[in-house]
């Protein structure tokens, strides 16, 4: 998807970081890790290929979630794979 003049630098991140891979916390304490999708200005997100765990202690609770959708209010915090990460902030530049 092409941007348009309009594009602020925080559209152009995010548009960098569809189809990354993302390690989401939320305001129960799962972690989901999965490729980002979909995101809309409330902060939802929509993740593919998703695993789960029920807490970021026991590693040994994961499971395939697959698609799933985390409600931006509940979105505690987000991470990006360093590698990712890097690409995208030297491509900025």
């Amino acid at each position: 998807m092409e941007g348009t003049k309009e594009d602020g630098p925080g559209t152009k991140i995010i548009r960098r970081l569809l189809g990354k891979k993302l390690r989401c916390v939320i305001s129960d304490g799962r972690v989901f890790f999965g490729t980002l999708y979909v995101i809309d200005f409330e902060k939802n997100l929509i993740l593919q290929s998703a695993t789960e765990w029920a807490s970021i202690d026991s590693p040994e609770t994961l499971r395939l979630a697959g698609l799933v959708m985390i409600p931006g209010e509940h979105l505690v915090s987000c991470d990006v794979e360093t590698n990712t990460l890097n690409f995208i902030q030297k491509s900025l530049q």
